[in-house]
């Protein structure tokens, strides 16, 4: 089932995109080529229509990885947004709390151990998505490296 985002969701989704890459002084054409991706899904990505499942977990987790915080937030939202929409409140609650200890983990540490131990965190929350499986495009993730850096 594909679910539709709000407008103004999808925007920022859209805007989070752009903003990443250009955050990582990339060209459409070097992020896609970093994130296995044709340059007409960058720009879709980017203009038309956000990304979805494994591909804005990918973004999620390169965001992460580049201590981009606020663009992180914004695929988060959108990947918590797609577990609502599976029915499943017992696996969305999990993830939600798993989402919050990664957080809290994050806060807790000092600015030069942020990085490996959020991704770590981050790793087990998208476990933790895999095991359960609400949306089974994220489990494709798991395989699909952090990104680029």
């Amino acid at each position: 089932m594909k679910v539709k985002l709000p407008p103004t969701h999808e925007e920022a989704v859209m805007a989070a995109v752009r903003s990443l890459r250009t955050a990582l002084g990339m060209t459409q054409t070097d992020f896609g080529r970093a994130l296995e991706k044709s340059l007409p899904t960058i720009q879709r990505w980017e203009t038309l229509r956000p990304p979805r499942g494994a591909a804005l977990a990918n973004l999620y987790r390169t965001a992460v990885a580049n201590d981009l915080d606020e663009i992180a937030q914004t695929f988060s939202r959108a990947l918590m947004l797609e577990l609502a929409e599976t029915g499943d409140a017992v696996s969305a609650s999990r993830v939600i709390e798993l989402g919050l200890r990664a957080k809290d983990l994050a806060a807790a540490l000092p600015p030069s151990k942020k990085s490996k131990e959020l991704v770590a965190a981050i790793e087990q929350l998208l476990s933790e998505l895999i095991r359960l499986g609400p949306v089974a495009q994220v489990a494709a993730f798991g395989s699909k490296g952090r990104g680029p850096r």
